[in-house]
This record gives C-alpha cells, structure tokens and sequence, in this order.
C-alpha cells in the first residue's frame, strides 16, 4: 500500500513496514525513500503513479552482500482510498 499526505509518505508490504526505509513525498503521485546504516549500506526506492493508473517502481539495495539487488516492476493501481 502506498499513502501520500502532503510531504508525507509510506509503503506498506504485506501490511508491515518498508523496514527503516523513510518516504518522502515529492508529489502526489512519486514518493522516494531513502535508507542508510552505518558507512556502506543504502536502500533508494522510488514510485510513481501515473494518470492511467499505472504503478512504476524502483529499488536499489547495496551494502547486504548476497541481498544486493536492483528491482524494478509496473503494475496497476488496486484500489483508491
């Protein structure tokens, strides 16, 4: 689930949440989050809504050793509240 209120934003996974990633609103529709650990670990996920309904998003992870990864996907919006 992803919510947008103002500058404010999350994502939700399953009902739990991103796991220290902070969201921030850039508009109403693209949220960028941000993690960092210590010297060498980050998370930068983004995602965008577009008018038509469409979900795109983007993460990188680095600094998890066999967890690094880049992830990408687009989907459809659910549902709106």
């Amino acid at each position: 689930m992803i919510s947008i209120s103002g500058e404010l934003a999350a994502v939700k996974y399953s009902g739990a949440d991103a796991g220290g990633v902070v969201y921030h609103a850039l508009s109403p529709t693209s949220i960028i989050g941000l993690s960092t650990e210590g010297d060498s670990k980050r998370v930068v996920d983004s995602w965008v809504i577009q008018p038509t309904g469409k979900v795109l998003m983007s993460k990188t992870i680095t600094g998890f050793g066999k967890f690094d990864s880049v992830k990408a996907f687009v989907g459809n919006v659910k549902s709106k509240c």
